[in-house]
């Protein structure tokens, strides 16, 4: 048998071992530069990007495992996408003032009512409420540290109309949501119910009145056997008079 020298073997068996760590490792870089270049992509908001089918069996199974996550997260993203179009599209419809804030006072969002009973909000731009609402009675309510609860209700004027300010506080969240409800049509029906409550009350006591005046002067002069009944409606006209009195 024709042995080989030791001093062959080493050689070739060491360009062997380059060659193959060489495609080892260009095959590596060659994958870490796709993965790199969606990852980067995804990192710019383009989900829509999916790395591409890899040399090496186990780095090609991680890249599918990415593929997958990132379907999930376009899916995810798509979704919440959809439910913010459509909270957005109830919010606009809301004739009721609604708003955001965080605890240091800044404005998160607001829908179109809220620019219409305050022109100086700007959606583009980050404002703090002071700088938007000039009614020192209702910053006063909605400074953060007046909403000690998770909920509040209050009464205020601005301008001559009357509203209903409704607060929910979210320490988790860190979000303050308000709603300003005008409550001018409702005073105005309270109002309306008591000058009629009013008026009645005035209408029925005069002729109450009479009533028992007239049975007190028909008890001095009366038979006694018609005492009893004049008796009975001189109880009847003063519950009616106590009524109306407890009405006004």
């Amino acid at each position: 048998a024709i042995s080989t020298p030791l001093w062959l073997i080493l050689p070739v068996m060491l360009i062997f071992t380059g060659i193959i760590i060489w495609q080892v490792s260009f095959r590596l870089n060659r994958n870490y530069e796709l993965i790199s270049k969606v990852v980067k992509q995804v990192a710019k908001g383009d989900h829509s990007m999916r790395i591409p089918s890899l040399q090496l069996d186990e780095i090609d199974s991680l890249g599918k495992d990415l593929n997958q996550m990132l379907g999930n997260l376009d899916n995810t993203i798509h979704h919440l996408g959809v439910h913010r179009e459509e909270l957005r599209l109830v919010l606009s419809s809301i004739d009721d003032v609604l708003w955001a804030q965080n605890p240091d006072g800044e404005l998160k969002w607001a829908n179109e009512a809220f620019k219409e009973l305050f022109p100086l909000y700007d959606e583009t731009e980050t404002q703090r409420l002071k700088d938007l609402i000039h009614y020192p009675q209702l910053l006063k309510l909605i400074h953060p540290a007046a909403l000690k609860t998770d909920k509040m209700m209050a009464e205020v004027e601005l301008d001559g109309h009357y509203y209903l300010l409704m607060g929910n506080n979210n320490e988790q969240a860190r979000r303050q949501v308000f709603m300003l409800q005008n409550i001018d049509e409702i005073r105005k029906t309270e109002q309306m119910k008591k000058d009629f409550v009013a008026n009645l009350a005035h209408e029925l006591r005069t002729p109450l009145t009479a009533i028992k005046g007239f049975s007190d002067a028909m008890m001095q002069n009366s038979l006694p056997e018609n005492k009893r009944f004049l008796n009975i409606i001189r109880n009847h006209t003063m519950r009616l008079i106590h009524l109306i009195s407890d009405l006004e």
